[in-house]
């Protein structure tokens, strides 16, 4: 029995090893073979279980993926000088995936159906990483299907509920743009964070930033601004009132009731964001304070006082180009948008009143 045993183990160790070494031996064609050969994925889950294949699967999927990113993502040599492309790989890995997931789901009863939660929210993750957001989308809803299923008020069941809405809200959000199901994922998402003490920092208020954001972009202002003042309580608790993480927060208040067409609380939010900021050490010249100034010269302008609000503006202008000096390099997509966006806008104030040579300028 004592050697029986001692040969399971064995042989246990050698299949948890044996791709991982042709991974990193550069033996990328045989690996990914290997993964999908059901002689392979058979004796594996048999010796490991499915949790421990899972587990192994990703761990070296994942070191295949850095090393894809490592050669500029498209593909990949393997020692014998065989080219393997990205698209190949890919393929390779969500076959195997899709493979352990059905495992995983249908082993109600089998195996702990908290690990099965858990590997099918890893196999997600590790899709996301590698940047197949369909297929990680997939995985997340059926993590979420084992959780409704498992039920019961296990702390760690609505971890894993709380993280795959979470994760579905941002594969809406900023992959699909579908708004209405990114709200409707990150408000379950929060839902379930209520009963883990371990989501109640950070990890919450980055969800409920998310849903005031897209509740924003989709024009739902008061929604918004609801879901922003809870965050900037949050952040207050956290961080404290004088703290980036809450002008930032103000800034997005701001921006919400100058669009909701409150132009006067706008600006006193955006006032006090501008303050914090510059009185933060090593901002003074930051293209976060001239985002703020932009929004602020929006809102005199909505006011009414164009003067200030060109004056503002311009002012923000001058601390773009104040920031890519300090910082010796280009702006990123957003800031140069945003430092666009002013420009455009200066331009039209000036038109306004009559100023073309200001106009043209801008």
């Amino acid at each position: 029995g004592i050697a029986t045993d001692a040969g399971e183990y064995e042989q246990a160790f050698i299949l948890r090893r044996i791709v991982d070494h042709m991974f990193r031996a550069s033996m990328y064609d045989k690996a990914l073979d290997l993964m999908t050969s059901d002689n392979f994925f058979r004796n594996r889950t048999e010796r490991l279980g499915v949790f421990g294949a899972t587990l192994s699967s990703i761990q070296e999927s994942d070191f295949l993926f850095r090393k894809l990113d490592d050669e500029g993502g498209a593909e990949v040599q393997t020692l014998g000088g065989k080219v393997v492309h990205a698209a190949s790989a890919r393929i390779c890995v969500v076959s195997c995936y899709e493979r352990l997931a059905q495992h995983l789901a249908d082993a109600q009863g089998h195996i702990d159906s908290t690990r099965a939660a858990v590997g099918l929210f890893s196999l997600g993750q590790s899709l996301l990483k590698a940047g197949m957001h369909n297929e990680a989308f997939a995985m997340f809803q059926e993590t979420v299907n084992v959780c409704c299923f498992v039920g019961g008020s296990q702390e760690v069941i609505f971890r894993i509920m709380a993280l795959a809405m979470r994760d579905i809200g941002h594969i809406c959000h900023r992959i699909k743009g579908d708004l209405a199901e990114a709200i409707k994922s990150y408000g379950e998402s929060l839902h379930y964070s209520k009963y883990v003490a371990s989501m109640q920092g950070s990890l919450q208020i980055g969800t409920q930033q998310s849903l005031g954001d897209a509740n924003f972009e989709l024009g739902n202002y008061n929604a918004a601004l609801e879901v922003y003042n809870d965050t900037l309580s949050a952040l207050k608790e956290k961080h404290g009132a004088n703290s980036v993480q809450y002008a930032t927060m103000l800034e997005r208040i701001g921006e919400a009731h100058r669009k909701g067409g409150d132009a006067e609380r706008a600006k006193e939010a955006l006032t006090k964001a501008l303050a914090i900021l510059e009185s933060v050490p090593g901002k003074k010249s930051s293209a976060g304070i001239a985002d703020i100034m932009y929004h602020l010269g929006l809102a005199h302008n909505d006011i009414g006082d164009s003067d200030l609000a060109i004056k503002t503006i311009l002012g923000a202008v001058e601390m773009w180009e104040a920031a890519k000096k300090i910082q010796g390099i280009s702006q990123g997509d957003e800031e140069e948008a945003n430092q666009a966006a002013a420009l455009h806008d200066l331009g039209i104030l000036y038109r306004q009143r009559g100023d073309l040579e200001g106009a043209l300028g801008a």
